[in-house]
C-alpha cells in the first residue's frame, strides 16, 4: 500500500486531463496568493504607514505642487535637490537627495505621488541609506519631515 502515491494516479490520466489538472491548480494557487496580496493590503491600506499618506486632491492638479514644494525646498536649503525621474497618468517619481536638519549625510529619496482612487493621491517616500547604524526612527522622522514640506508647500492639510 505504501508504494501506491498520488504520482501513481496522476500517469493514470490522459494527456488532456493532465493538462487541465495542471492548469487548474495552477489558477488555484495563484488566486490564493492573490486574495492574500489583496487582504494584507486591505489591512495596511494607503497612508497607513509612516512613509505613506493619502491626500484629498486630485492627481492631476496635486504633483506638479508637490514637485515645486521640493524644488523650492532644495533652493532654500543647501544639500538638497529633487528632479521628475518619472512623469506619466499613472503616477509620478521624484528622485533626489533629501538633508535632514538633523544630520550631515544625505538621504537617497525617491517620492512616488499616484492617483489613489476619485479625488484621493497617494504619496510615498522611499530611502535608501548607506549608514548601517541608522535607526528606522531616524528614516520616519525624516520622512515626516518630508510630508511637512509638501504639505506647507502645496497648502494642503494633513489627510485625516
Amino acid at each position: 500500500m505504501q508504494n501506491f502515491k498520488p504520482k501513481l494516479l496522476y500517469k493514470a490520466f490522459n494527456p488532456g486531463v493532465k493538462n487541465r489538472l495542471i492548469f487548474s491548480l495552477t489558477v488555484l494557487l495563484l488566486f490564493s496568493n492573490s486574495c492574500a496580496s489583496l487582504q494584507r493590503l486591505s489591512e495596511e491600506g494607503p497612508g497607513k504607514d509612516k512613509f505613506s499618506r493619502a491626500y484629498s486632491q486630485e492627481f492631476a492638479s496635486f504633483h506638479p505642487k508637490v514637485n515645486s514644494a521640493l524644488q523650492e525646498y532644495a533652493q532654500k536649503n543647501k544639500g538638497n535637490s529633487f528632479r521628475i525621474a518619472r512623469l506619466g497618468n499613472d503616477g509620478v517619481i521624484i528622485r533626489g537627495y533629501f538633508k535632514s536638519g538633523q544630520y550631515q549625510e544625505r538621504f537617497s529619496t525617491e517620492i512616488m505621488v499616484k492617483p489613489s482612487g476619485r479625488g484621493k493621491t497617494l504619496l510615498e517616500i522611499n530611502f535608501t541609506v548607506n549608514i548601517p547604524s541608522l535607526s528606522t526612527d531616524s528614516l520616519e522622522k525624516a520622512s515626516q519631515e518630508i510630508f511637512r514640506i509638501v504639505e506647507k508647500g502645496t497648502g494642503v492639510s494633513l489627510p485625516k
